[in-house]
């Protein structure tokens, strides 16, 4: 117990120094920005993000799969096929497109968002996590130094600028993961063959899987840019960067506890004391302090903002203690079920999001709420009834 205590508070602790540097640079870059400029960059993040999903989806992920089973080799023609759907994807979006400048921005940042998500999920082989924590922290980190930069010497930029210094970071990342990535399965020893039919059969449910998890972690972004309004973007965008913290703090725990997975060991007991305790810590702060901590951060602007803060790290709790529950449900390969609890909390949320649209933002968090609360129900069945 005192070594599993140890060892997730040193995992947590490289997150929490991810967060620090994100926070702050959120801080920085809002404040750079007016609060339409805000929504146009979240809109850009979330649009590119989603469109990365139907690519990489499921990849390294399935590949840790299979070398948690002693099989590795083939995993460099695995990347490489993706790598081209990944090519013709991106051709047809260019030819459909006639706003040229922008495409370049929203191609190199799909670009980058796929190899750093794929630099996420295979560094989670090493049991050590070293590479893990390092990209965890170097990744923000670089951010962190640009916005700062551009923070010390303009007043102002537009969000084109800010979506510049989004894909520069983002390029920096790209080229450190796929160094790490390369270190870290030559470091493996597994020598076997992946099996084909037993890869494609695990990809497809593991990515249908992803895909309806980005969708559902974006969608709210999503529509209320595109049917609430971008300036209503920008104040939820602005409040919801106090997420960071919790998301952080649940991803952490769900890679910790499917990299404990995958090396055969069993640290749910203390994952889930961890999450319900930080959960119930993050909503009290939240109450008590939201109008303050927006304030500080963002200044009389945003100060708006603030009565929307409780009830999105509510929502970012109960959705991150869901997500650290279905990781048993992940390494089982019970994606299937995953994508039903998906599919399920979307539709919920999208129903109701739009049935409530004349109530803006209000609407909208109440939708999010009410599918987070059917996901982790759905959740807490799956850990119960999964055994691995």
């Amino acid at each position: 117990m005192k070594k599993d205590l140890k060892s997730i508070t040193q995992v947590l602790s490289v997150g929490f120094s991810n967060v620090l540097l994100t926070f702050f640079q959120a801080i920085l870059l809002t404040r750079l920005l007016t609060i339409e400029d805000r929504g146009h960059v979240q809109l850009f993040i979330v649009s590119t993000t989603i469109f990365s999903s139907f690519f990489i989806s499921g990849a390294g992920n399935t590949i840790a799969y299979c070398v948690r089973d002693g099989k590795k080799k083939g995993y460099v023609a695995i990347l490489a096929t993706l790598s081209l759907f990944l090519l013709i994807g991106l051709v047809v979006k260019f030819l459909l497109s006639n706003q040229t400048y922008q495409l370049l921005f929203f191609i190199t940042q799909v670009v980058m968002l796929c190899v750093m998500q794929l630099t996420i999920e295979l560094l989670k082989i090493q049991g050590s996590l070293k590479y893990y924590k390092l990209f965890s922290f170097l990744s923000p980190f670089f951010f962190f130094v640009i916005t700062t930069i551009v923070f010390m010497t303009h007043k102002f930029v537009s969000s084109d600028y800010a979506i510049l210094m989004v894909i520069l970071s983002n390029t920096l990342s790209s080229i450190m993961g796929v160094y790490f990535i390369y270190k870290v399965m030559n470091e493996n020893n597994a020598n076997d063959d992946i099996p084909r039919l037993v890869f494609i059969k695990y990809y497809i449910k593991q990515y249908a899987m992803q895909v309806f998890g980005i969708v559902t972690n974006n969608m709210d972004k999503y529509l209320i840019g595109n049917f609430t309004g971008i300036s209503a973007l920008g104040l939820y965008s602005t409040a919801a960067a106090f997420n960071t913290l919790p998301l952080k703090f649940y991803n952490v725990l769900s890679d910790y506890l499917f990299s404990g997975y995958v090396n055969k060991k069993n640290n749910e007991k203390i994952v889930l004391q961890v999450a319900i305790f930080g959960g119930v810590i993050g909503c009290l702060c939240a109450f008590a302090f939201s109008g303050l901590l927006i304030k500080i951060a963002f200044g009389e602007r945003y100060l708006s903002s603030h009565v929307y803060l409780p009830y999105i790290i509510i929502n970012m709790v109960i959705s991150g203690i869901a997500w650290v529950l279905t990781q048993k449900a992940l390494i089982s390969g019970s994606q299937v079920l995953i994508i039903i609890r998906q599919l399920i909390g979307l539709i919920a949320f999208a129903a109701i999001f739009f049935f409530l649209q004349p109530y803006g933002l209000w609407g909208a968090i109440i939708a999010l709420m009410t599918g987070s609360i059917i996901r982790l129900i759905i959740s807490i069945l799956f850990f119960i009834k999964i055994k691995i």
